[in-house]
């Protein structure tokens, strides 16, 4: 009889860890499922929050559409009311107390404001209409340095792109190797866009010798070299150290190189110096001609005319970013030149 007592206790006892256990469960299922229950919730409240910002959005956009579509029509009826009461559809500018003519489409309005108001140099303006009715400049602006220096601002501020490349070519000599197309890339690249340059060296007219080189840009001050290779190929390099006869490398951060014109038909593209290499930028020695970069990424070697051993160990001081290595530039590692020009800052 103790014996089945004893039993039953222990039946009992189990039972009761049993219950135990299952209480002890239930209660960590029903944490959990509350836990979820209110993370469910949460998202629940994100998703109407965020569907009532896209709302707000859309609503605000459709009433930046009507309005822009609005601001568009009364623009368009401005211009219509104007070409009626103007004489064949022009409209008589007071620029600076100078007075101009134009047709209506040559307007542009100011979005911020709606206002119509042209507050510059009234006799540079001239210029800029001339150049909007025919898509030309003046001759007598290529001539006078002031005068194109002084219109390239006004094309900067008006945002002329066109007239700004046209005028920009116009500050290398229209005697020098790059083309009009060439020629516009140049400034951008240097950062200045007004940037004027005097022609200090010319390989075919002063002789392909090193002492040649050095005697017309010693000491110049900063330079761009642009090199035409035998299968007119061109491309070159820019810095800011005065070149000498000592042999050195040289320190510059501003120092790149560029090609204008290439085997691949690779844009005309800027290569910006390595990080940690502008140490030897450029290496100057008088038995040569210009070098670029301490692993000689450009070498023009001595009277580069009658031989090859002019070359390119591209990349190395500079970072090539269109992929071509050493065949950037001419196609091979080595090239003969047909011309070399150097331009100091005017």
């Amino acid at each position: 009889m103790a014996k089945q007592l004893e039993k039953k206790d222990s039946n009992l006892n189990t039972l009761r860890d049993n219950v135990n256990q299952l209480e002890t469960q239930f209660e960590k299922l029903l944490e959990d499922v509350i836990s979820k229950l209110k993370e469910c919730s949460d998202c629940i409240k994100s998703a109407k929050q965020l569907c009532h910002e896209a709302t707000e959005t859309t609503t605000i956009l459709e009433s930046k559409l009507v309005n822009a579509s609005n601001e568009e029509k009364e623009w368009k009826d401005i211009k219509i009311k104007l070409a009626t009461t103007s004489i064949q559809g022009k409209v008589i500018l007071d620029i600076g107390s100078e007075k101009y003519t134009t047709s209506v489409e040559q307007l542009e309005r100011d979005p911020e404001d709606k206002s119509i108001f042209i507050d510059r140099d009234g006799k540079l303006f001239y210029y800029m209409l001339a150049y909007l009715r025919t898509s030309t400049v003046l001759i007598n602006v290529m001539k006078d340095e002031t005068l194109l220096t002084s219109l390239i601002i006004e094309a900067e501020y008006f945002r002329l792109k066109s007239l700004l490349d046209i005028l920009g070519s116009a500050l290398f000599s229209n005697r020098t190797l790059p083309k009009f197309e060439h020629k516009k890339q140049l400034n951008p690249f240097y950062g200045k866009t007004n940037q004027q340059w005097e022609l200090i060296y010319k390989a075919t007219c002063d002789g392909l010798d090193a002492n040649i080189f050095h005697a017309h840009c010693t000491n110049k001050g900063p330079t761009i070299t642009i090199i035409q290779s035998n299968h007119n190929f061109l491309f070159g390099g820019y810095t800011a150290i005065p070149w000498t006869s000592d042999v050195s490398d040289k320190k510059d951060t501003t120092a790149f190189l560029f090609t204008l014109a290439n085997p691949h038909n690779i844009p005309p593209t800027k290569y910006l110096i390595s990080t940690g290499q502008s140490g030897n930028a450029v290496v100057h020695n008088a038995s040569d001609l210009a070098k670029f970069g301490g692993g000689r990424d450009l070498k023009l070697a001595n009277v580069s005319n009658a031989n090859n051993s002019s070359y390119t160990k591209f990349p190395n001081t500079y970072l090539d970013t269109t992929g071509k290595g050493n065949n950037t530039f001419t196609g091979a590692i080595n090239f003969t030149t047909s011309d070399i020009e150097v331009f100091k800052l005017a």
